[in-house]
């Protein structure tokens, strides 16, 4: 073995530690980072659950999360969307959604709540919405966002309501041809037809900040532990090198 291979051996170690310790130490502190920001949501969740102040949604422009608010309008009857691969209690399902015309014009996105699915991923829950204007009363807050989408969603469909997977504001503005308001309204006051069939549990979604927290210590004695087998290994060259 020639010289360079033998120091290009002997380096390949310290690369390796220089590429995967900087690394380790961001995703350290990338986790202490949403550890924070769920706490402070979580803190957001239950100051709002306490307001019982009631905004009209064709007021707002950027509510604050979860605030209460109470919109009124026409369903578009015809237009209703089915947000899929959400489970509940272990069972596949979906978020029925349905646009609302409000009195200003824009189109508000009411998710009226969970419905299981069938083995052919359509729904048993018949579902209608009024034609009358209606109003609904419920929490600010967005679409839901999955760890792993595969594929794109439809732009356009013949059959309605479409089975989606984890859409955009984007997405679901080109499908319904309509400028959508930026959020969604989540329904807690069930329309006069819908009894119990729809699962409505309104949490901020995500880990809780103690799971962040436990990942950025998993990280942190990582990083702590290949910083001592790196001493370790350099202690035990060293020693080597002056027996020689």
């Amino acid at each position: 073995m020639t010289a360079v291979s033998s120091r290009l051996l002997s380096a390949w170690p310290v690369l390796l530690y220089l590429v995967l310790m900087p690394t380790m130490l961001w995703l350290g502190f990338w986790q202490l980072d949403k550890s924070g920001q769920r706490a402070q949501a979580l803190a957001r969740y239950e100051t709002q659950l306490e307001n019982s102040e009631t905004q009209d949604a064709a007021e707002l422009i950027d509510p604050e999360p979860f605030s209460p608010v109470s919109a009124t309008g026409e369903f578009v009857a015809d237009r209703q969307l089915l947000i899929d691969n959400i489970v509940v209690d272990g069972q596949a399902g979906a978020y029925v959604i349905s646009p609302m015309v409000l009195s200003g014009g824009r189109t508000l996105l009411i998710n009226r709540g969970w419905i299981p699915l069938t083995s052919e991923r359509t729904s048993a829950v018949p579902l209608t919405v009024p034609t009358e204007v209606q109003t609904v009363v419920g929490r600010v807050g967005k679409l839901p966002v999955g760890g792993l989408k595969l594929g794109e969603n439809p732009t356009t469909t013949e059959r309605w309501p479409p089975l989606l997977v984890f859409p955009t504001m984007a997405e679901l503005s080109s499908l319904l041809e309509r400028e959508l308001v930026g959020w969604v309204l989540l329904s807690t006051d069930p329309l006069a037809d819908e009894s119990e069939r729809f699962v409505r549990r309104w949490t901020p979604g995500g880990l809780p900040p103690e799971r962040h927290m436990g990942y950025a210590v998993q990280w942190f004695a990582m990083s702590i532990a290949l910083t001592l087998l790196m001493m370790g290994a350099w202690w035990r060259t060293r020693s080597k090198n002056n027996r020689e």
